[in-house]
């Protein structure tokens, strides 16, 4: 399949358990799941799904139609992937394009796949503003901003505290415009 929409609750598993199974197995690994959940949920059960290899986590009642963007965006992204070079360095982080591996100061760094391309695209236009229209699209296909604009908010939050400092703080938020890699 091209993307997999996965309840948290099911009748007989847990949807966190499946989509770990799913993210575990190298046929299914690359394809994207977005959670649903009808639940109350808290901001560690959504950190959680994100953790878990979700791209994004919709809560029930929402609109069909944010679902269907969503995906259809999603679905674009997937096929516009293989777009970058083998191997990317700098400022001690290696990206390896192949099985998307990152590394820190020659260590693993575990990256989701969307957190691996931000982090690519900050490094390859280092010192520039990166418009968050373009994030958006780049990384999601999306190009309804209000739809996606929380998730790429919390994949940046998420991704500098996985790079902590001092690379964090060259990620540098340009308000109502986008991101910027500090050289």
């Amino acid at each position: 399949p091209d993307l997999i929409i996965l309840d948290v609750e099911l009748p007989d598993a847990c949807g966190f358990d499946v989509c770990k199974t799913i993210k575990k197995n190298p046929a299914t690994s690359q394809i994207p799941v977005i959670f649903l959940s009808g639940r109350r949920i808290s901001p560690e059960d959504v950190s959680c799904g994100y953790d878990d290899g979700a791209i994004n986590y919709l809560i029930k009642p929402f609109n069909p139609n944010v679902l269907l963007a969503i995906s259809r965006s999603l679905i674009r992204w997937v096929a516009r992937r293989g777009k970058m070079p083998r191997v990317f360095k700098k400022d001690g982080i290696t990206l390896r394009e192949k099985d998307r591996q990152a590394r820190l100061d020659g260590k693993t760094l575990k990256l989701t796949a969307k957190e691996f391309e931000l982090l690519f695209l900050l490094l390859k236009n280092s010192g520039k503003v990166v418009e968050k229209e373009t994030l958006l699209n780049a990384v999601w296909g999306c190009e309804e901003l209000d739809v996606c604009e929380h998730s790429l908010n919390e994949y940046m939050s998420r991704l500098r505290t996985k790079l902590g400092e001092p690379l964090a703080g060259k990620i540098i938020t340009i308000y109502g415009i986008g991101y910027k890699f500090e050289k």
